[in-house]
């Protein structure tokens, strides 16, 4: 009898096919129908790289002789944690006649499939099922579609250049400039990726862009404007001698004579125009849009939202494939619509009359099989599924209700509206006056309590002096009397803090942010910095690693960040250059670039910066290595010393999160918590109170958090189990645990 077997990525996964399947039968690790038919899966990578120290006794000593390392033969090894499942599917891959890969289709997904595949050493028929939904109609439309696995093959060797590169940078780069810093007396780990050093880069650069903004002045004249059939707000229009480079009046003086002049004074509409305007509806979502409207929305980071996203993905069956670069739809989908509509109408009624003012015939912009060349994906839509949305977290309640919208949109009409200039002079002096009017509200009525986002809510520019009411109808040489001028001094804002919002547009954007000639003629508009599937989790380890921190919705660069950055070349930190590498790995999947090629190129790329260090550190140039010491040694910061000993103390991420260690490991090597950020003193005994039942001191202790958003500190008897007296604690002016 012949074995088919089907290889998902995730249980969830797995589960959801075997029942398209009529795999019905349970087994060890898959599911099977008894005719031989098998779906079995993963649980992620169930192989991992090997790390420096597992390549080589010589390469566990971490020293600059042993740079740059690069392994002759690239191994994996079975992750400890999913041991058991890769025994499971290696089983049954070495009972196939057939195999069928069935994970994730992107690069990624392909890899977890193929190296557990090389793994179990099958080499017979291979397939590609290309999953695209979850919900049994889009399993069904996957199965009807399957390719022979050749076809994908580009997609395995991108995803093998992409880990290994990744490798090369992340472990010469990371030991050699810790040893650097380590030499300056700085003792954290500094951590050095393809993807995150060009990422914190740009949050560096704009902090100090906004350490060294220097405010300006400017004075705005604003005056009322009575014509025959109403009346309006203008802004004058200073000369342009007196103005900055962007139009705005730097000369006080004048602005108040021109203000004198006005009350009273008569003026003329020197032009009038209204042009009727049509705004499109925003497209589907794409990961990184989904992201940014959840963070500027609701305040979401984005690694929250890729969770809730792959929840609503695999868990509920209610969109699809969340991981996407692309905002459009194959045209065929638009056949499609009826269905989605019912299942959303089924799955809420609420939406029922939002969903009858849609015009199924009509066919959005979103719909167009030319932006899908090239594409392994399209835009994050609804499933046909009915949903049952008391099972969804609030999260992926906000977010499906977005997606939702987003998608209902597409069958609604244009928003109208006119947009009306008017000039108006006075003696010498122009005003002008901008308004907009609303004439249909078209899909905007989808959105009653915010304004649909789209990329101008990450555009960091001022505001426009458009006003939103309706400018009164009026005609050229008409008469007009000018009132209550009013002139208010303003400063110039610096640029603004980088938001998870933002960073990850510039991320999807990088070529705007790109400054070298080179780079800027050769990267595509669309080309960005990581892919949508990994800038969330990016973005958090730079924040777990104290190189970004979060404050409020903003983020910020650490002392540390900015002295790594200091100290990489141009080569490591530049948007440019890692846009380029992530350009050439998507060449790689679409076959224009060998996986030998790339990989040449990036081992000889990274060993020409280590060499080039190295020599600058033996003393071929003092000077640069002097700077190098000193730009480490500023970053140290403030200094913690040991409660017990005096020794300094160093912030280490443990497992269940920070704490602090004593650098002084023969003699005392104590550990103290971390109170947002400081090392907490420990609490005497003389602060300590007597239990009123033994007279044992009392410690204190951290109760459950339960529905509190932070756990209760109370006092409980040393001698518990034997004693199990406790008190409130009470916070006193000066808390011993944060002294």
């Amino acid at each position: 009898m012949s074995v088919d077997v089907y290889l998902a990525e995730k249980p969830s996964q797995g589960r959801a096919l075997a029942a398209v399947l009529g795999c019905d039968r349970t087994g060890k690790g898959c599911m099977h129908n008894g005719k031989g038919t098998f779906v079995t899966w993963c649980i992620g990578h169930l192989l991992q790289a090997l790390k420096p120290d597992d390549y080589s006794e010589a390469w566990k000593g971490w020293t600059l002789d042993n740079l740059p390392m690069v392994p002759g033969e690239w191994k994996h090894q079975p992750n400890d944690k999913t041991r058991d499942q890769l025994k499971v599917v290696s089983e049954l891959l070495k009972k196939a006649s057939s195999v069928y890969i069935s994970t994730d289709f992107d690069r990624e997904g392909e890899a977890i499939a193929r190296n557990v595949i090389r793994y179990a050493g099958y080499q017979g028929p291979l397939y590609r099922v290309c999953i695209k939904a979850l919900n049994p109609k889009g399993l069904r439309k996957a199965l009807d579609a399957i390719v022979p696995g050749k076809d994908t093959i580009n997609l395995y060797h991108s995803a093998v250049c992409r880990e290994r590169s990744d490798w090369l940078v992340g472990m010469n780069g990371t030991r050699l400039f810790t040893l650097i810093a380590r030499g300056a007396g700085f003792q954290e780990t500094l951590h050095v990726g393809r993807v995150v050093c060009p990422m914190i880069n740009l949050v560096v650069t704009r902090n100090q862009a906004i350490a060294n903004f220097v405010p300006r002045d400017y004075w705005d004249l604003w005056a009322d404007v009575a014509v025959q059939r109403g009346q309006f707000r203008a802004k004058w229009v200073p000369p342009e001698e007196c103005t900055d480079d962007v139009g705005r009046c730097i000369n006080k003086t004048l602005a108040e004579q021109v203000s004198a002049q006005l009350t009273g004074t008569g003026g003329v509409i020197e032009k009038a125009e209204t042009t009727p305007s049509k705004e499109s509806p925003p497209l589907p979502f794409h990961l990184n849009s989904l992201q940014q409207y959840g963070n500027v929305r609701f305040g979401y980071t984005a690694d929250k939202v890729l969770a809730a996203a792959q929840s609503l993905y695999e868990n509920h069956q209610a969109i699809s494939y969340p991981r996407t670069e692309c905002r459009y739809l194959p045209e065929n989908m638009h056949a499609e619509a009826p269905e989605v509509m019912q299942a959303l109408m089924l799955s809420d009624q609420s939406i029922s009359g939002l969903i009858a003012g849609a015009d199924l015939k009509r066919k959005g912009r979103c719909f167009n099989d030319k932006q899908l060349e090239g594409k392994s994906h399209e835009a994050i839509i609804p499933t046909a599924e009915k949903i049952n949305l008391g099972a969804l977290s609030e999260i992926e309640r906000n977010l499906y209700d977005a997606i939702r919208r987003f998608y209902i949109a597409q069958f609604y009409e244009h928003h109208e509206f006119n947009r009306t200039v008017i000039h108006v002079r006075a003696g010498k002096h122009e005003f002008i006056a901008k308004g907009r009017q609303p004439t249909r509200q078209g899909w905007k009525i989808l959105f009653p309590d915010a304004e649909a986002f789209s990329e101008a809510d990450t555009v960091e520019e001022d505001d426009v002096d458009e006003q939103s009411t309706a400018l009164p109808p009026i005609n050229q040489g008409e008469p007009a009397i000018i009132s209550g001028p009013e002139v208010t001094g303003k400063h110039t804002r610096h640029p603004p803090y980088f938001t998870e919002a933002t960073l990850l547009s510039a991320m999807e954007h990088i070529s705007r942010y790109v400054t070298e000639e080179q780079f800027r003629r050769i990267l595509k508009e669309t080309s960005g910095l990581g892919t949508p599937a990994t800038r969330a989790s990016i973005i958090k380890t730079a924040v777990d690693r104290g190189y970004l921190i979060r404050k409020k919705r903003q983020l910020h660069a650490s002392d540390k960040a900015v002295a790594l950055m200091k100290a990489l070349p141009p080569a490591l930190k530049s948007p440019g250059l890692t846009a380029a590498w992530e350009q050439e790995l998507e060449r790689v999947a679409r076959g224009e670039v060998s996986q030998d090629e790339f990989m040449r190129k990036i081992t000889d790329w990274v060993s020409r910066i280590v060499h080039g260090f190295k020599a600058t550190l033996a003393n071929t140039d003092a000077q640069a290595a002097a700077s190098l010491k000193q730009t480490f040694s500023e970053a140290r910061g403030t200094l913690h010393k040991c409660f017990a000993c005096g020794a300094e103390l160093r912030r280490v991420k443990g497992q269940k999160g920070f704490f602090w260690g004593c650098t002084n490991r023969d003699t005392c090597n104590k550990t103290f918590p971390d109170q947002k950020g400081l090392p907490q003193k420990p609490i005497s005994d003389e602060d300590r109170p007597l239990c009123g039942d033994c007279g044992r001191p009392m410690t204190l202790r951290m109760g459950r958090k339960g529905d509190a958003k932070r756990a209760s500190r109370f006092w409980g008897c040393s001698g518990y189990p034997e004693c199990r007296a406790i008190a409130p604690y009470t916070k006193p002016k000066k808390d011993p645990l944060e002294a």
